[in-house]
């Protein structure tokens, strides 16, 4: 089962966990630490902030183990993803097709559906999602 959890961690913003069979409740209170921190984080890159969003956060989400960092571009219409497949991330960048979660297995999404613009309804992205 999977969660989008939006909490401190560490600094506020969605993350997607996975509960392995366990409640929230319970996954956030007794979960071993390093299972905590299976999750991926987004952010939306800022035109003030692009330094910081793509040079200085994936760094710093690197050394946090943080397993992947998305960071989606609107004025560039891009999404740079960065994996912690090695030390520092892996990068790919993408402008259109399907962004692929290996750090949780079946999360996706088109890259198409953050530049268009009118966005898609959240429950026809999550529709196709889980149906593939």
């Amino acid at each position: 089962m999977l969660c989008l959890l939006y909490r401190a961690l560490p600094v506020p913003g969605p993350y997607v966990i996975r509960l392995g069979g366990w409640t929230l409740e319970r996954y956030l209170e007794e979960a071993p630490e390093d299972r905590i921190w299976e999750f991926v984080r987004e952010e939306v890159v800022s035109p003030s902030t692009r330094t910081i969003d793509l040079k200085e956060k994936p760094q710093d989400y690197a050394q946090a183990g943080i397993r992947e960092y998305w960071a989606v571009d609107a004025e560039r219409k891009e999404i740079t993803v960065h994996r912690l497949e090695a030390r520092p991330y892996e990068v790919e960048r993408l402008s259109g097709g399907t962004a692929e979660c290996r750090a949780v297995p079946g999360l996706w999404l088109q890259a198409d559906w953050l530049f268009q613009d009118r966005l898609p309804a959240a429950a026809e992205c999550l529709q196709a999602v889980l149906a593939s």
